[in-house]
C-alpha cells in the first residue's frame, strides 16, 4: 500500500523524503517507481525504513539498484554487530538505538544500520524509532536544508539516536524519584529495593549498549585525509563530545540510584530504631512486675507450713519442735502432721 512517499507492506514501511535548497517542506518520494537519484547537489535524499524482515530482502534488493548503492545497503543489513565502512563514496555503519516505549516499561535495544552516499541517506531499523529524525524536524523547515550533505546529515540522524537514550535516562530518574517518595512514606522497603535491583539493571544495560559505540562515533568524525573534502562530507564533529555526555548521564542516574539505595536503609535503620524503643519502653514496664512476682513466688516457696491437729478432747496442738503435750510428753511434728493432713489449713 502506498501513502504519499511511504510504501507499506506486510513488514514494513519504506518512506523517502527530497529536501530541496529553498523549498522549507521535504517532497514524498516513491523509491520504488525507478530512477529517484538526482545528479544536484541542492538536494538531498532520505529514506527511512522501519520494520523490515527475511520478507522484504527482494524489494530491499530492488531498492538498493534504484538507488545505484551496489549491493551495499544489502550487505549492511547481513552484519549483525557494530561498526562502521568506508567506502570511496559511501560509508555504512551499524549502531545501537532505543526502540519507543510507553510508561514505565524499559525501552529496548534496537539495531539502527545507516548508508550514506552522495545526496543520500538510507536508514534501517526493525521497530519505529521516532527520536531518530527529532533533530531533522527542528531544522527541516530551513531553505537552506536542502544543501546539507550526506554526513551532515548522517549526523543529525546519530544525534537523534542519541536524543532517545537522554530521553531514557530521564524516564528512569523520575522513576527512582518516585521510588525516593515512597521511601519516605512507606513502611514496606522490600518492593523498594526489588524496584531499586531492577533499575540498577537497567542502567547497566543502557551502558552497555551505548560504551562499545565510542569507536564508531570517533572513526566518523575523524577525517581520513582533512584536506581532501569528502563526496559524502563528513558529520558534525562534536558528535562524540555528545555521546560522552550521555555516557555522563548514564553515570549521574546510577549516583541517583546509589543515593536511593542509601534512602531506603536509612529508614530501614529508623523503623528498626523505632522499633527497639519500643521494646525498651515495654521491657522497662514489665520487669518490674516480673520481678515482685518471682520474689513473692520465692517467699511462699520458702515459708513453713505449720499444721493444726485436733487432739483428743478437743485440744488443738500445733506442730512445733519442743512443743510438750499437757500430759507432759514431747509431740514429735512430724508425728503431729501425719495425724491429721486433711485438717491443716495452708
Amino acid at each position: 500500500m502506498r501513502i504519499g512517499g511511504s510504501v507499506e507492506t506486510e513488514t514494513c514501511r519504506i518512506r523517502g523524503q527530497r529536501f530541496r535548497v529553498g523549498i522549507p517542506d521535504a517532497e514524498p518520494v516513491d523509491v520504488l517507481e525507478g530512477t529517484v537519484l538526482e545528479d544536484d547537489d541542492e538536494q538531498l535524499l532520505w529514506v527511512d525504513i522501519s520494520g523490515w524482515g527475511p520478507k522484504d530482502e527482494v524489494r530491499l534488493a530492488r531498492l538498493d539498484e534504484y538507488l545505484g548503492l551496489g549491493g551495499t545497503l544489502t550487505t549492511a543489513l547481513e552484519g549483525s554487530h557494530g561498526g562502521v565502512r568506508f567506502g570511496e563514496d559511501v560509508v555504512q555503519l551499524v549502531v545501537t538505538g532505543l526502540s519507543e516505549a510507553e510508561g514505565e516499561a524499559p525501552a529496548d535495544e534496537l539495531a539502527l544500520t545507516l548508508v550514506a552516499a552522495r545526496n543520500l541517506v538510507v536508514s534501517v531499523h526493525a521497530e519505529a524509532m521516532p527520536m531518530l529524525e527529532r533533530p531533522i524536524r527542528i531544522v527541516a523547515s530551513d531553505p537552506r536544508f536542502g544543501r546539507l550533505d550526506a554526513g551532515t546529515f548522517l549526523g543529525l540522524l546519530l544525534d537523534g539516536m542519541l536524543d532517545g537514550y537522554f530521553r531514557e535516562v530521564e524516564r528512569i530518574e523520575r522513576v527512582i524519584d518516585g521510588v525516593d517518595d515512597r521511601a519516605l512514606r512507606s513502611d514496606d522497603a522490600q518492593p523498594l529495593l526489588d524496584e531499586l535491583v531492577e533499575l540498577r539493571r537497567r542502567i547497566a544495560r543502557l551502558r552497555r549498549a551505548l560504551a562499545p559505540q565510542r569507536e564508531v562515533f570517533a572513526a566518523l568524525t575523524r577525517p581520513i585525509d582533512p584536506d581532501a573534502r569528502s563526496p559524502i562530507g563528513w558529520p558534525w564533529p562534536g558528535l562524540a563530545d555528545r555521546l560522552e555526555r550521555a555516557l555522563d548521564a548514564i553515570g549521574h542516574a546510577r549516583d541517583q540510584l546509589l543515593g536511593s539505595f542509601e534512602l531506603v536503609s536509612t529508614r530501614t535503620a529508623e523503623r528498626t530504631n523505632d522499633v527497639m524503643r519500643v521494646l525498651t519502653v515495654i521491657s522497662g514496664l514489665l520487669l518490674p512486675l516480673s520481678g515482685h512476682r518471682g520474689r513473692h513466688g520465692n517467699e511462699l516457696q520458702g515459708a513453713v507450713v505449720r499444721p493444726t491437729v485436733q487432739l483428743p478432747g478437743g485440744a488443738g496442738l500445733h506442730g512445733r519442735p519442743g512443743h510438750r503435750h499437757p500430759g507432759g510428753r514431747a509431740v514429735a511434728p512430724m508425728a503431729v502432721t501425719r495425724l491429721h493432713t486433711a485438717s491443716c489449713p495452708v
